[in-house]
């Protein structure tokens, strides 16, 4: 989406509650799919899912936004899969751990 959508539904009541409605929907997809992956052992048991995918589409929304102002996509793409590889990184360690038994 581009910013010039976020500007319009801040003025306009309806745009704005379907923008809240489809991050909202959004935001519980993304939740509904990291709790599969907690109980499939991937992510960690401490973990907060809702915490984490706030954290998650935050990224998302910052990266998107930077592109939009001009970042190169290579970068981007490093930054996503390097917090990938930081969210994912022990808890797949164990899941290896887990296959090998």
């Amino acid at each position: 989406m581009c910013c010039c959508g976020r500007e319009e539904g801040a003025r306009n009541d309806a745009l704005k509650q379907v923008l809240l409605d489809d991050y909202h929907k959004r935001l519980r997809i993304l939740e509904e799919f990291l709790e599969e992956q907690k109980k499939l052992g991937v992510i960690r048991d401490d973990v907060d899912i809702q915490q984490l995918a706030l954290a998650i589409s935050a990224l998302f929304n910052g990266l998107i936004i930077g592109k939009i102002f001009g970042i190169y996509q290579e970068l981007i793409e490093q930054t996503l899969m390097g917090a990938f590889n930081i969210t994912y990184s022990s808890p797949l360690q164990g899941c290896h751990k887990m296959r090998k038994k």
